[in-house]
């Protein structure tokens, strides 16, 4: 197994079913995703999403059986992490650490979470614990060899280390706290300056040398007179031939991408500019890792296989 191939994401989606008020494709496994502060899982093959709890970010278990998830706190901050059980609805709070908590993702191999805690003076961990809320344990921190606050973690597919970026650097620890590997975003970019904190970065299930990220682009000329927000784009980037190709129109806004199982399709976050004025204007998509096919499969954010 290559270093590279160890890059690869713990979240990968495959086809979706049915969302609230909206006829979609057939789902193959229960998936899990958030809207408007809920927790929503679609159970199998052809049935309804199902509301399951408060919280977000929601991160599935790799047998598909329980939900690890943020609560929100009384300021809107994540402050805890809880475990709800599909079958019963039922959910178990493993952790209240008194800092805020982002980013939790479950181990595609095994029972462990990761997630990123940070304080008011502005300072992030990269965390690890047992899905019973045990053996917590600290696997790097900012300031660890010029390392930057830490954003949108992901697990190898091996469970053996995680990736994770500070808007300059993507970096790829193991589960001692050891570096080992780094990239700049600017090289993957193709400029400085075009990532942000809402930015991820995940590998092909298929090719260890292609990887989908979001980054900061130019937008419509809707976007730019009538929004005045940051337009951001999906692209694919050839490690091997250092090219990289944008998916997504100019229209549309793009982050939170994942990967399905066979690596053929990424889904993700985001709205076009008709959807701008909307109270919930976000939804989920889909799109050929070739750039065709995009589709709008229903509202939503943060699917989780």
């Amino acid at each position: 197994m290559t270093k590279s191939y160890r890059f690869l994401s713990l979240v990968f989606i495959i086809c979706l079913s049915v969302f609230v008020g909206a006829s979609l494709p057939v789902v193959a496994e229960g998936i899990a995703f958030s809207r408007n502060g809920w927790i929503f899982h679609i159970p199998a093959v052809g049935q309804s999403a199902v509301k399951m709890t408060l919280g977000d970010s929601p991160a599935m278990s790799p047998d598909g059986r329980k939900i690890a998830y943020c609560v929100n706190g009384s300021s809107a901050a994540r402050a805890a992490i809880a475990v709800l059980n599909i079958s019963t609805k039922k959910s178990a709070l493993i952790l209240k650490p008194g800092a805020i908590v982002t980013d939790v993702i479950w181990s595609p191999v095994d029972n462990q979470l990761a997630f990123i805690t940070s304080t008011d003076a502005g300072k992030s961990q990269l965390q690890t614990m047992r899905s019973d809320g045990s053996a917590r344990r600290k696997i790097i921190s900012d300031g660890t060899s010029s390392v930057g606050f830490m954003f949108s973690p992901t697990w190898a597919a091996d469970g053996q280390s995680i990736t994770f970026h500070d808007n300059e650097i993507l970096y790829r620890v193991s589960l001692s706290g050891s570096i080992l590997s780094t990239t700049s975003t600017a090289t993957i970019a193709g400029k400085k300056s075009s990532i942000s904190s809402t930015d991820r970065f995940v590998f092909s299930p298929r090719s260890a040398q292609r990887l989908a990220f979001t980054q900061f682009v130019p937008g419509s000329a809707f976007s730019n007179k009538v929004t005045g927000e940051p337009n951001t784009a999906l692209f694919i980037y050839d490690l091997g031939s250092k090219t990289r190709t944008r998916l997504t129109p100019v229209d549309l806004v793009a982050f939170s991408p994942v990967w399905s199982r066979d690596g053929r399709y990424l889904f993700f976050c985001g709205y076009r500019d008709k959807q701008y004025k909307e109270a919930y204007p976000f939804r989920i998509y889909r799109i050929g890792a070739d750039g065709k096919g995009l589709q709008e499969l229903g509202k939503g954010e943060d699917p989780s296989l």
